[in-house]
């Protein structure tokens, strides 16, 4: 994956949407999102800001529920102690597959007592 020159104009097809709409297309394996684009158009993208760095307000609610789940395993990881962990209305804003990988694979091992409000 090659890093993305800031300023300068690529030009790709959007292949799909993110939960706020914005197209998505992949620029030299680099995701790339270009608010008002539609899925299929083909379009001259400027990159105004190339990097890994986004900022929490950036987030939609799904990746805040997920960002936050991840701070408390950090937590609670880096600590010495395991307190039970009480989360409310996680599932509401995630896709079927990620309220599954929650379920399944990181609640279970979140903490000794897990209590999830739906």
């Amino acid at each position: 994956m090659e890093k993305l020159v800031q300023n300068r104009i690529y030009t790709a097809v959007i292949a799909g949407y993110t939960h706020d709409a914005l197209g998505v297309c992949e620029i030299e394996g680099n995701k790339v999102f270009v608010p008002g684009a539609l899925k299929g158009e083909k379009c001259e993208i400027l990159i105004v800001k190339a990097g890994n760095e986004i900022s929490l307000n950036q987030l939609n609610a799904a990746s805040k529920q997920i960002f936050i789940q991840v701070l408390l395993k950090v937590l609670r990881n880096l600590g010495d102690y395991n307190p039970p962990v009480m989360i409310d209305t996680v599932m509401g804003v995630l896709d079927e597959e990620s309220r599954d990988a929650l379920m399944e694979e990181y609640f279970p091992q979140l903490a000794d007592q897990t209590i999830l409000l739906c």
